[in-house]
């Protein structure tokens, strides 16, 4: 990566952003207390070969998946949390017949369902039993 790259321009942009986000969701009346943010990929960092026709290789397909519930919220490892529902593969590729299986992407959707208190998005397979756990501060259920 070299200094004042696109790539890393982007990644100051998107540090920014999120950094609104959270300033947001801490100070914003409505919003404090009351705000999850859940961040993921669609893959992995990719680097240095950035394919999905890599698929064979750790870096494509071990994701980011972060849950922040509030300046509160205990810090925790979304695999201590859910060691009865979810396996951490760490880097071996999962697979898909895995029981239990890993975190996922797409149980992004039906986890903020979740946390709303709705039911999961009809048809949808990832996290549809509204079993993956998170973090949430001491006065939040």
């Amino acid at each position: 990566m070299t200094e004042g790259s696109p790539y890393l321009r982007s990644v100051r942009e998107t540090d920014a952003q999120i950094a609104r986000l959270l300033d947001a969701a801490r100070t914003l009346e409505g919003l404090a207390g009351r705000t999850a943010i859940i961040l993921t990929t669609d893959h992995g960092g990719g680097a240095p070969f950035k394919s999905h026709l890599r698929a064979h290789m750790w870096i494509n397909y071990v994701i980011p998946f972060f849950v922040w519930t509030g300046d509160d919220a205990p810090h925790a490892d979304l695999y201590e949390l859910n060691a009865g529902t979810r396996r951490d593969p760490g880097l071996a590729r999962p697979d898909a017949d895995a029981d239990p299986q890993p975190v996922r992407n797409a149980d992004a959707a039906n986890l903020a369902l979740s946390l709303l208190g709705l039911p999961p998005v009809p048809g949808s397979v990832f996290g549809a039993d509204h079993t993956l756990r998170v973090a949430t501060p001491p006065d939040r259920p």
